[in-house]
C-alpha cells in the first residue's frame, strides 16, 4: 500500500485484479462485475506491459491485464475459437476491401510503438472477417436501402450466430453490417492490446451489443449522442451552451468524430487506454458524457471568443488528451445529471433500446439486476412495521398522536436510502 495516496501499489493491485478475473472471493457474477468496475474508476489499473500480439495460442495467459479486464465488461469468453477466426480468415477479402485499405494506412498515423505491435495487414484482415461474417455486400445493402425508402422500414434483421457467446446466447438479432469510415479506429486498440482472435470477439461484440445504433445507416446513434451533448451542455452549462449555440455552433459539428470513435481519435494512444478502461466499465454511452467534458474544459478559453470558437474546438487543434482529468471531470459531470437525461444517454446506443436483446450484458447480470430492482419497489411499497412491544402497557390515552400533515415513515422514505437530485433512489445502472 502507498503510505502517501493510501493506494494499492502496482504488485498488489494486479492481484486483485487477478482474483476478481478467476472468481476469486466473488463468485457471483454481477457482484464480481461490480467491484472490477469500482476497481478500474477508483484505482485505475496497474503499468501493464505484457500485451501480446501472437495469433498463435488465444488463451487468456496470453492477454494483457487490460485485455482480460476489457473482455470481463463487454462480454467476451475468455477462450476464444481460435480456429473459427482462422477459418473466417481464410474465406479472404470482403466486398469492402478497397474502402478499407483506404482507411487502414493512415491509422494512428505516427505511432511508431503502434506501427510496430499492429502491422496494417492485421488491421484489414480483422475488418475483412468482420463484414464477412456479420455484413451485407454492396448489392445488397442498395437493395435494402430501397425497400427501407419505399416502407420506412429499418435495414433488414437476420440471425447470426455467434461462436463466442457459446452458452449464454448463440444467437443474436442484429441488423446486417456495412463497412463505416472510422471502424478501423476502434479496432485498433483492441488489436494494440489483445491478440488478434480475441480482438476480433471483442470488436463484434463492442459493435453488436454495446453500440449497435451508432454503425446504422446514416449513423443515427452518433447523431443522437450529438444532440444529447448539447442537451447535457444546456443543463449543466446554460451560458458556455449559449455562447455556442448562438454562433450556429451544435454538438454536431464538433462532437460528431470524438462520440464515433469513442475517443480514439484524440492522441496520444496511451492516454486513450485508460479512457477506454473507464468507458468499458461505466458503459459506451459514457461517452456522450465525455464529450460533454471535453467541451467544458475548453470553457474559458470559448468564453473569451466571438468568432473562430472551431479553432479551439477542431480536433486538429485539440490538446494531447489527459485521461486523468477528462475522466475527472466526466465523472463529476455524472453526478450532476438529471435522472430523465441519464436514462436517456443510456439508451441511445441501442435502436430498440426496450428490448431485452438491448441488454449488453450477461444473462446472469440482468437477472441480478431485475432482483435488485424487485427488492427496491417492494421496499418502497411496504411499510416499516412498529414492534409490538413497544406499544405494551400504554393506554390510547398514553399513546402518541400523529399531527396532522405528517407524513407516515416508511423504508422507501429519504432517512432510510440514498436521496437523490429527484427524490428517487439510485437506478442500479447508475455510479
Amino acid at each position: 500500500m502507498d503510505a502517501q495516496s493510501g493506494a494499492p501499489l502496482d504488485e498488489q493491485l494486479r492481484q486483485q485484479y487477478d482474483a476478481l478475473l478467476a472468481g476469486d472471493p466473488i463468485t457471483a457474477d454481477y457482484e464480481r462485475w461490480r467491484e472490477l468496475k469500482r476497481l478500474v474508476i477508483v484505482h485505475g489499473l496497474p503499468r501493464d506491459e505484457g500485451f501480446a500480439t501472437d495469433i498463435e495460442g488465444s488463451n487468456a495467459s496470453l492477454c494483457s491485464l487490460r485485455g482480460r479486464v476489457w473482455k470481463a465488461f463487454l462480454g467476451v469468453e475468455n477462450d476464444v475459437d481460435m480456429t473459427k477466426y482462422a477459418a473466417l480468415v481464410g474465406r479472404g477479402a470482403s466486398h469492402y476491401d478497397g474502402d478499407i485499405r483506404n482507411d487502414t494506412f493512415r491509422t494512428f498515423r505516427g505511432d511508431l510503438e503502434f506501427a510496430q505491435r499492429v502491422p496494417e495487414e492485421k488491421l484489414v484482415r480483422l475488418l475483412n472477417v468482420f463484414i464477412n461474417e456479420l455484413g451485407s455486400s454492396p448489392g445488397e445493402e442498395k437493395q435494402e436501402d430501397g425497400d427501407n425508402a419505399r416502407n420506412g422500414n429499418l435495414p433488414s434483421i437476420r440471425w447470426v450466430a455467434f461462436a463466442f457467446w457459446q452458452n449464454i446466447f448463440f444467437f443474436n438479432k442484429v441488423g446486417r453490417s456495412r463497412y463505416v469510415q472510422g471502424m478501423n479506429v476502434l479496432c485498433a486498440p483492441l488489436l494494440y492490446v489483445l491478440p488478434e482472435p480475441d480482438a476480433y470477439h471483442t470488436f463484434c461484440q463492442l459493435i453488436v451489443r454495446h453500440c449497435p445504433h451508432y454503425m446504422a445507416p446514416q449513423l443515427k446513434g452518433v447523431e443522437k449522442g450529438c444532440a444529447l451533448v448539447d442537451k447535457c451542455l444546456q443543463t449543466l452549462d446554460p451560458d458556455l451552451y449559449q455562447h455556442l449555440s448562438s454562433r450556429g455552433i451544435t454538438a454536431r459539428i464538433y462532437a460528431l468524430p470524438l462520440i464515433l470513435s469513442l475517443f480514439a481519435c484524440v492522441p496520444p494512444l496511451h492516454e486513450l487506454l485508460r479512457v477506454w478502461d473507464v468507458l468499458f466499465a461505466v458503459g459506451v454511452h459514457f461517452v456522450v458524457v465525455l464529450a460533454v467534458a471535453h467541451t467544458v474544459l475548453l470553457r474559458e478559453q470559448l468564453l473569451k471568443m466571438d468568432m473562430d470558437l472551431m479553432k479551439v474546438l477542431s480536433l486538429r487543434c485539440a490538446p494531447p488528451l489527459q485521461s486523468d482529468l477528462l475522466i475527472s471531470v466526466a465523472l463529476q459531470l455524472l453526478h450532476r445529471l438529471p435522472e430523465d437525461l441519464l436514462y436517456e444517454i443510456a439508451r441511445h446506443p441501442f435502436e430498440n433500446p426496450d428490448a431485452p436483446t438491448s441488454l449488453p450484458f450477461h444473462p446472469k447480470t440482468i437477472s441480478a439486476i431485475a432482483t435488485q430492482v424487485r427488492k427496491q419497489q417492494e421496499q418502497q411499497t411496504s411499510p416499516v412495521r412498529t414492534p409490538r412491544s413497544s406499544s405494551r402497557g400504554q393506554t390510547a390515552k398514553d399513546k402518541p398522536v400523529a399531527k396532522p400533515g405528517t407524513p407516515r415513515q416508511t423504508s422507501c422514505s429519504s432517512s432510510s436510502r440514498e436521496p437523490t437530485g429527484s427524490g428517487r433512489a439510485r437506478p442500479p445502472w447508475k455510479i
